[in-house]
């Protein structure tokens, strides 16, 4: 991540990884309170996991748009496996948005 050159696609990767640990983090919190592990309401294990559910939309959305941004230099390109590379790219970014909804 940090050895990406470009700082936009270092800032976006750095944002998809660091919002995708954070949805682990929590969603093991919540986890914990639904065990009665850790004190919480009624709903403090679902309301936790909400809550890291949203950072887990967040991360695949940062994925997507990370996708999208390669496609778009790949299109400028003119590599041989061009085709298969904007493919891919396109059939990742499609996933991440899937995931978003």
């Amino acid at each position: 991540s940090l050895s990406i050159k470009d700082p936009v696609n270092r800032v976006l990767d750095l944002l998809q990884k660091v919002s995708l640990a954070t949805f682990m983090l929590i969603d093991h919190v919540g986890h914990m309170k639904q065990w009665k592990i850790l004190p919480g309401g009624k709903r403090a294990g679902a309301g936790t996991i909400q809550l890291g559910l949203k950072f887990f939309c967040f991360s695949n959305f940062i994925g997507a748009l990370t996708q999208m941004k390669k496609f778009l230099a790949l299109a400028s390109s003119s590599s041989e496996d061009r085709r298969r590379d904007e493919f891919t790219c396109l059939k990742t970014a499609f996933k991440h948005l899937l995931l978003v909804l």
